[in-house]
């Protein structure tokens, strides 16, 4: 529970002793929670007890797809599904199983997907990617739609294979560029020849101000001192 003595009114003299913009910063915010406080308690409280939960920290989540690559001499699929990490797989039949079982191209570890699930196919005649249903149990979806035959696949369908969502993307081309000027090579050589600098005599350590959820405990413990 949040006690409102703590987002009492602070004196000017603990002000004085921090004039970082981050602390007046806070002490606004803190101004606003004591007005929230009085309004709704049950609401900051919730606020709080995220802001003093560190069980849950931030991840970054790398979206699954499915690349298909055509070209010469090999046409494949770059994919990093079901391992996580980006892999490019090729295949002599331009047949890729997608499935539970261990001899899958992509295998998934997962109970909801088949373990012969269903196929993605290259048919050189058309230069066209399909995805087949092997008559999985949980179904195959395109943007949202079930599939029962062979489904033509284009840049940017969502498929949907179980509980497996990934997109699906198509090279057919590769664009050629043009060189590199002689200026911007030469800016590359200078950012490389560039040696990074040497650790020096660190400054003294700044006085900062505590996490969010102690900073009334210190400005009161502040408060204490100046008295």
């Amino acid at each position: 529970m949040v006690h409102s003595r703590l987002f009492a009114a602070y004196p000017p003299a603990a002000l004085d002793a921090f004039k970082s913009k981050d602390i007046e910063r806070r002490l606004n915010l803190y101004q606003v929670f004591l007005k929230l406080y009085e309004h709704n308690p049950g609401l900051l409280n919730e606020i709080l007890s995220l802001e003093n939960s560190n069980s849950q920290a931030w991840t970054v989540t790398v979206p699954q797809f499915i690349q298909g690559m055509i070209g010469e001499p090999q046409t494949c699929l770059i994919a990093n599904v079901g391992t996580g990490s980006t892999q490019m797989l090729w295949q002599p039949q331009h047949i890729w199983l997608i499935g539970r079982d261990r001899t899958c191209a992509i295998t998934i570890n997962d109970q909801r997907i088949s373990r012969r699930h269903a196929v993605i196919q290259y048919l050189a005649d058309a230069q066209r990617f399909y995805l087949i249903d092997l008559n999985s149990s949980n179904g195959s979806y395109v943007n949202g739609e079930p599939i029962r035959h062979r489904h033509p696949l284009q840049d940017g369908d969502r498929i949907r294979l179980g509980s497996l969502a990934f997109t699906f993307f198509v090279c057919q081309a590769c664009q050629p560029l043009e060189d590199i000027s002689p200026e911007i090579l030469s800016l590359i050589e200078q950012a490389a020849s560039i040696a990074p600098e040497k650790p020096g005599t660190p400054n003294p350590a700044p006085i900062l101000p505590p996490p969010a959820q102690d900073t009334s405990k210190f400005l009161l413990n502040q408060k204490s001192g100046n008295a």
